[in-house]
């Protein structure tokens, strides 16, 4: 992983992930499933740096990339996702995106994430009106990602979901709970 050729190879189809054309960045994440070594952190730490992007395309695609190279457990990874999750500098659609492929990674004793969700949970109470959507959007990805992750035996995810659920507002309770039906 440290070999020249290696890192130029990386830095290559790291680079092809930004492109406009879907064709070109589905195939440089297939590239990556193939060719990255899953204890490469720094194309990891690449990759999940992709979803710091504004594009949702671009991000979709990172996420496909991220998932292909990445042991569950990793907890490097789960380090700098939990830090995108956690940023308030991180637009929207990076920190839900952030939360979709931490579900995917987390083990059931990973529990370094669980505070952030929780912030993220209980960000709807002290939304204003303005930031409502944003609030409620991200209150649906927690949920969502600690339901998921208590159903994979994950003990200290579903203690934070019960408990945090009775503290939001009950329109917003109610969505989350058709929500995980």
């Amino acid at each position: 992983t440290n070999s020249k050729s290696y890192r130029i190879a990386m830095n290559l189809i790291l680079g092809r992930l930004k492109q406009d054309d879907i064709w070109v960045r589905r195939t440089a994440a297939d590239a990556l499933d193939s060719v990255a070594d899953d204890n490469d952190f720094r194309t990891i730490s690449a990759a999940i740096s992709l979803l710091n992007n504004a594009h949702v395309a671009i991000r979709q695609s990172a996420v496909v990339a991220i998932l292909g190279i990445t042991k569950r457990g990793d907890a490097a990874a789960l380090a700098k996702l939990n830090k995108i999750i956690g940023s308030c500098d991180a637009n929207l659609g990076s920190r839900i995106s952030a939360i979709d492929v931490l579900v995917e990674l987390a083990g059931n004793r990973d529990t370094q994430c669980i505070p952030t969700l929780k912030d993220c949970l209980l960000a709807g109470r002290s939304a204003g009106v303005r930031n409502l959507h944003k609030a409620y959007s991200l209150c649906h990805a927690a949920a969502r990602a600690l339901f998921l992750l208590s159903k994979r035996g994950n003990e200290e995810a579903l203690s934070v979901l019960l408990q945090s659920l009775p503290m939001l507002d009950h329109d917003l309770q109610g969505h989350i709970l058709t929500d995980l039906r």
